[in-house]
């Protein structure tokens, strides 16, 4: 397809329009005219490939410039520069309620025209640019719009109450199941902070909690209290977690809450009955647990419906951080003990996990050496998320297409600490790399894991880079 632009010139003057032809077509544009405003919506309703009209306004006897301009626009969009002799007022006034391109006066030259008609086509095509943008926009926020709907209906399955606020922690919505709790509709909700919605004590509690995960990230778990749609107190157990937008900023954070009252009253009940309390501490874990997987399930959709979407990463990482938690859970429900864990299974089942996702898609092999452990509930937690997130930055520095790539996880004890180990041979971290000044929150999160536990995180590189992870096996 050629780039030569089509130009029809309309001038009822036949001299003036062959000479003005010759002018254009020697400086590269295929030049059609038409000598009356009839001629010119002819000439251009009947098929012909125009780009751009130099319409003189008065074109003789019959129809003028202006009117020919009017039912070409009427029927086509196609910039019109108007070319003419007139200077006076009443003439140039007939063109301003025309979305034209400009007025030149023919005695301005040929290099004014030229000009003239290389800014109308950059007008042209800049508003066509707008107008195709805008058009994304619109069709961005329809598809942003039944995304959220989409999600919505996702929660609204999900029998726990749950809630989700914005950076400002005022709340963006709830599902039914928090409405029947709180005896609040989510319109009342909506837009509110906590301190609009609860009495003080209890208002001032949530609000710290809320900021606190703010600040750490990640996720959060503890038990409150809440008053119910019948002014009663229920003991409840929050999980929360925060989402985060482009460039890991935090957006937000969601959370579910599981009515553990008749748990605790159970276990107030019968406090001497050691069976019966595992009992029922079991069933929270499974509750828990349950809930988990009902979030992982639920980002598991979305992820498959926002496979080219920029959100996507930031939705797998909340998809892997989840899926740490809830094989702990997992374990701690198989094994019947609610506060130690085989550390060494916890983390062979997560390395398994991202093998299957993570690992493979960057071509990097992982192995395990985890000598048999356990380990406090705590601790296990902190040693998960943080080996979920060295697993993802060193497949983050793989060497993509370039064979041999390998990840190794090693676990030991060591004089009454617990030592984790990740090494790769991937591509190695920037050479101004400082473990202490890391801005990524993948490594903070994992710092302040460590900090938790009052360990310490060693980072050594020569041929491959290796994260090495002390802390107490008690996690004091």
């Amino acid at each position: 397809m050629s780039d030569t632009k089509t130009i029809l010139l309309v001038d009822d003057h036949a001299v003036t329009t062959l000479a003005r032809a010759q002018f254009l077509a020697q400086n590269g544009y295929c030049v059609v005219t038409a000598a009356s405003g009839e001629e010119a919506v002819e000439t251009l309703f009947s098929g012909k490939d125009i780009d751009l009209i130099l319409m003189d306004i008065d074109l003789g006897p019959g129809m003028d410039g202006t009117r020919a301009a009017e039912l070409i626009l009427a029927r086509r969009d196609i910039p019109i520069l108007f070319l003419s002799n007139h200077t006076e007022k009443h003439i140039v006034d007939k063109t301003r309620s025309i979305s034209s391109y400009g007025y030149v006066v023919k005695e301005s030259g040929d290099t004014v025209l030229l000009a003239s008609i290389d800014t109308a086509f950059r007008l042209y095509y800049a508003g066509m640019d707008l107008i195709a943008r805008r058009n994304e926009l619109h069709a961005s926020r329809n598809e942003l719009e039944r995304l959220n709907r989409k999600i919505e209906s996702l929660i609204e399955t999900i029998p726990n109450p749950v809630f989700y606020k914005d950076a400002e922690l005022k709340y963006m919505g709830c599902n039914r199941a928090f409405e029947e709790l709180t005896g609040k509709n989510r319109h009342e909700i909506s837009g509110k902070t906590v301190f609009q919605l609860y009495e003080y004590e209890l208002a001032k509690k949530y609000d710290e909690k809320d900021r606190d995960l703010l600040q750490t990230k990640g996720s959060q778990y503890y038990e409150g209290r809440m008053k119910n749609s019948f002014g009663r107190y229920r003991d409840v157990m929050f999980s929360k977690s925060v989402f985060e937008g482009l460039g890991g900023r935090v957006e937000g954070m969601v959370g579910v809450i599981t009515d553990i009252t008749d748990i605790k009253q159970a276990e107030a009940a019968m406090a001497s009955a050691i069976e019966e309390n595992r009992t029922l501490y079991m069933e929270l874990q499974h509750r828990v647990k349950n809930t988990m997987n009902i979030i992982t399930g639920i980002i598991n959709i979305e992820c498959d419906s926002l496979k080219h979407s920029p959100a996507l990463k930031s939705l797998e990482s909340i998809r892997n951080r989840v899926f740490t938690l809830a094989e702990l859970y997992s374990l701690l429900y198989v094994s019947g003990n609610a506060k130690l864990v085989r550390l060494d299974r916890y983390l062979e089942n997560i390395v398994k996990s991202l093998d299957l996702t993570l690992v493979k898609n960057s071509g990097m092999v992982i192995t395990t050496r985890c000598a048999s452990v356990e380990a406090d509930v705590r601790v296990a937690t902190s040693a998960g998320l943080a080996l979920n997130e060295l697993v993802t930055n060193a497949c983050k520095y793989s060497r993509p297409g370039v064979p041999g790539g390998w990840i190794e996880v090693r676990l030991r004890s060591h004089e009454q600490n617990l030592i984790l180990e990740v090494e790769d041979n991937g591509m190695g971290l920037p050479g101004d790399f400082d473990i202490s000044r890391t801005s990524g929150l993948g490594l903070q999160l994992v710092k302040g894991l460590v900090k938790q536990h009052r360990g310490t995180i060693d980072v050594m590189r020569q041929n491959t880079t290796l994260f090495r992870i002390t802390v107490p096996e008690n996690g004091k």
